[in-house]
C-alpha cells in the first residue's frame, strides 16, 4: 500500500524560497524568540514542521504496519526525530542528516523507540573515476 502525503514535504520558507542560505540565516538568526518561531510570511516555522512531524507520527500509528518506508527531506526528518524523541527544540542543531541517507527506527507496541540508524550512508559508493557518490543496486 502506499501512501502520498503533504505531511512530509521540506519546511516552506515562504518569501525566503530560493534565496541563498547565507541570507536566510542572518535573517533566522536576529528573530528575538530564536530560530524556531521564525516564520516567513508565506511560510512555515519549525515548529510548524514538528506540528506535521507530530501529525506524521499520528498517522503511521494508525497504519498498524510492521515496516513503513518515508521518503522525505533532511529537515522534515530533524523535525520526526525531535517529535519522536519528545526533544527540546534546541537539541535540533546537533542532529545532522546527510542527503541521500537513510535513518530507521524501530518501535515497540507503545510506540516508544527501542532501536535507531540516523543517517546512514552505506548504500552509497564512492566511484573511482569521477569521485562523486552513485547509488547502489540492491
Amino acid at each position: 500500500k502506499v501512501i502520498y502525503t503533504k505531511l512530509l514535504r521540506e519546511r516552506d520558507m515562504g518569501i525566503l524560497f530560493n534565496q541563498r542560505r547565507e541570507k536566510i540565516r542572518k535573517i533566522i538568526s536576529g528573530h528575538p524568540k530564536g530560530e524556531h518561531y521564525f516564520r516567513p510570511a508565506s511560510g512555515e516555522s519549525m515548529f510548524d514542521v514538528r506540528k506535521r512531524a507530530n501529525q506524521f507520527i499520528n498517522l503511521i500509528k494508525k497504519e498498524k504496519s510492521e515496516n513503513i518506508a518515508a521518503i522525505t527531506h533532511a529537515g522534515f526528518i530533524i523535525s520526526f526525530i525531535m517529535a519522536l524523541f519528545k526533544l527540546p527544540p534546541e537539541e535540533a542543531k546537533f542532529i545532522q542528516i546527510k542527503p541521500a541517507s537513510i535513518s530507521k527506527f524501530t518501535l515497540d507496541s507503545r510506540f516508544r523507540v527501542t532501536n535507531f540508524i540516523l543517517g546512514d550512508i552505506s548504500h552509497l559508493i564512492k566511484t573511482e573515476t569521477n569521485g562523486l557518490f552513485s547509488a547502489l543496486s540492491c
